[in-house]
Order: structure tokens, then C-alpha cells, then sequence
């Protein structure tokens, strides 16, 4: 607890430092990295200085899910980051989308994206998985403009192989457990070790550090968790009440937007198990994840979420269930090395795509997904 005290009054003292918060920024800016810098605080404090200043977005605000309508319709102002191999991107992206590997995004960004430029960043992979986790680094890095296509490719077009429906599943829905487990008891932060002197530059070394391991790193089975209960420590990351209605044998609640930030309950985390977490989709749980990967934590995520083991009670109680209406889109895409009619990233000059309106247009629909 001394630690985290020491933070925090720093913190008080460093909060207006950033005006990150209300506008789109990158990593450093309006932030007196400068001051940090010569401030007595170690590498761990500095990359939590960074953190509060700039809002601690992953875990104190909504996931920025967005659905494939609300993409389609802002082409001309969203870039969009095809996160999916060089392959699959050649053989059909959407119109616009630049390509980039998940384990070089951070540089891919700094050198190829005006990131002022756009409303929102868009990222999209597959199902929305490995999306959600560079979304994670990414916003936690100091990126405030990010957000994740809900259902990945599969939601764009019946092109694309079906993930989800290949991963949902009912196998626990009548094993859940109900009694409330204890949290561990509150510990020391992990270590952040770091030759670089602004908690700018260190917080992107962690970012780069823990991208290069890839998102399979950050994954695990869920037959492997319950087969080794005493190798993992799992947060269940819903409200207390969804909680106490059933949760996978052995997980620990924590509410979201609230307990893994730092003046909640982040140092309940044990450092010497792996955490896993899970949500309802996967999506947000892997952002969290990226979160604590970035902080020093070894997390994995349990990919598609609880609809992976409860799908079916997810849909009776409208806990962000996965349904096929979720992805019942046929939007246009495009084949090519290239993007077609991507807005330059070396300025805010527009450029209008062009689309193939369909005749009728779905309703929208409130975007879930998180665990909040």
C-alpha cells in the first residue's frame, strides 16, 4: 500500500498535465513527460503516472465496441487497421482498411497514421479477439481514439469463415458454480524494469514487449484452467450480481470500470499465478488483459467469453449473448495489396469511398459486449 500511495499523491500533482482525455492524442502528448522524468519514482510508478494521467480508459471507461453498421456508414472518417495476416487481407478487406501485423502496430502507427486525423481508429480481425487485444495496448499506450469492429470480420460479410459460430457452446451452462470465492489479499505491484527515463518511452517498451509475444500468449483454453485450478487465479469481470447468479468453479469477482484500476483493486492480483479472465464475449476481457500484460501481470484471456461454455443462458438473460442476427450483414469488400480509398495518413484530406448502399438498412442496435 505504501507504493500505491507514494502514486497517487504524485498523481494529484501531475493531473493537469494532460488534456488527453478530451482530445484525441498518442502516446506523450500533452503530458510533462519532463517531469515525471525527474521525479524519485521507479519505472513501475512512472508507467502509473502515465496511466492516471491519461485516464486508465481500459478499466475505467466502456470498451469502444462499435457494430459493422456504424463502420460502413463512417468510411469517410474512420480509418480502418485490418489486424488479420497479409494473406487474408489481399484476398478481401474493408474498403480503406490499411494492414498491419499485431506485433508491429505500435511502430506501424507511429510512422503510417496521422492519428488526429479521424474520428475513431477501427480495428478489425476475425472475430473481434485478438482486435480487442491491440485495442487494449494500443489505448493503453495513450491512443484515446481506438475502437474494435464488435464480432470482427464475421460481422462485416458471410464471406469470411464463421468464428463465432464455430466457438459457442453450452458445455457448463448447467455446472456453474454460485458461491462467492475470496479475492487474494492486496500485494505489491509487479516490477517494471526499464532503461528508459520518460514514462512515455517505457510504457511503449512494454507495449512493443508484450505484442512481440503475440495473442496466442495472451490466450488459454478453458479445458486447461479447469484442469489445473491451482495454475490460474480467474476474475470473472461482471457486475457482483451476475456473479452471484453462476460463474466458472472457482473465479473471483471484480466489477468492471472500477476494481482493476489503480484506486481500486488492482493489487489484489497475485504476480506469482497466471490470471485469466473472462467476460461475456472475450472481447473485453481482452483489453483488459492487454492492460495487465502492459503493467507487468501475466494475464490470459479466455477467448469468446462465457458464451464459449453458457451461451444459451447468456440469450435468456441478454448478457451480450452471440446470435447469428449479430452478424447478418453483407457489406462490400475489396481484394488488392492495397487500400483502395484510404484518407492519407499524412493528413486530414477525406476521401469518399465508394460503397454499395443496400436497399434496406437493419436497425441499429445497442452495442454490448463488455461486462459492464
Amino acid at each position: 500500500m505504501k507504493n500505491i500511495n507514494k502514486i497517487l499523491i504524485f498523481l494529484a500533482l501531475t493531473a493537469s498535465f494532460t488534456s488527453c482525455s478530451d482530445d484525441v492524442c498518442v502516446p506523450g502528448e500533452g503530458l510533462n513527460d519532463v517531469s515525471i522524468s525527474k521525479s524519485t519514482l521507479t519505472s513501475t510508478e512512472k508507467v502509473h503516472a502515465f496511466l492516471k494521467a491519461t485516464g486508465e480508459f481500459v478499466v475505467t471507461q466502456k470498451m469502444p465496441l462499435i457494430h459493422a453498421d456504424e463502420v460502413y456508414e463512417n468510411l469517410e472518417d474512420y480509418l480502418v487497421i485490418d489486424l488479420r495476416s497479409h494473406d487474408e487481407y489481399v484476398d478481401g478487406h474493408i474498403n480503406g482498411a490499411l494492414n498491419s501485423s499485431i506485433e508491429g502496430v505500435v511502430d506501424f502507427m507511429k510512422k503510417n497514421v496521422a492519428a488526429n486525423a479521424y474520428k475513431k481508429i477501427v480495428l478489425v480481425c476475425h472475430s473481434g479477439q485478438s482486435a480487442s487485444y491491440v485495442a487494449g495496448v494500443l489505448t493503453t499506450i495513450g491512443y484515446n481514439n481506438i475502437a474494435v469492429m464488435k464480432w470482427g470480420m464475421n460481422a462485416w460479410s458471410s464471406d469470411y469463415p464463421n468464428k463465432w459460430g464455430a466457438n459457442i457452446s453450452n458445455k457448463l451452462a448447467n455446472k456453474l458454480e454460485a458461491k462467492s470465492n475470496p479475492r487474494h489479499k492486496e500485494g505489491k505491484l509487479p516490477e517494471i524494469k526499464s532503461d528508459k527515463t520518460l514514462a512515455s518511452e517505457i510504457i511503449v517498451e512494454r507495449a512493443n514487449t508484450v505484442l512481440k509475444k503475440g495473442w496466442k500468449n495472451a490466450t488459454v483454453k478453458l479445458d486447461e484452467v479447469l484442469a489445473n485450478p491451482d495454475k490460474y487465479y480467474i476474475v470473472n469481470y461482471w457486475p457482483v450480481e451476475r456473479y452471484n447468479f453462476g460463474h466458472l468453479k472457482g473465479s473471483v469477482q471484480y466489477t468492471p470500470h472500477h476494481d482493476l484500476s489503480l484506486k481500486g483493486a488492482l493489487n489484489t492480483l497475485p504476480t506469482d499465478k497466471v490470471i485469466v479472465v473472462y467476460c461475456y464475449t472475450g472481447q473485453y476481457a481482452a483489453y483488459t488483459v492487454a492492460y495487465l500484460n502492459v503493467l507487468g501481470y501475466n494475464a490470459k484471456t479466455i477467448t469468446f467469453g462465457a458464451n464459449g461454455f453458457m451461451n444459451s443462458t447468456l440469450i435468456d438473460k441478454g448478457w451480450a449473448p452471440f446470435t447469428s442476427s449479430e452478424i447478418a450483414n453483407d457489406y462490400p469488400s475489396v481484394k488488392g495489396e492495397n487500400p483502395t480509398n484510404a484518407k492519407s495518413t499524412a493528413s486530414s484530406t477525406k476521401a469518399k469511398p465508394t460503397r454499395k448502399k443496400k436497399a434496406v438498412k437493419r436497425k441499429k442496435k445497442a452495442v454490448s459486449g463488455g461486462c459492464g
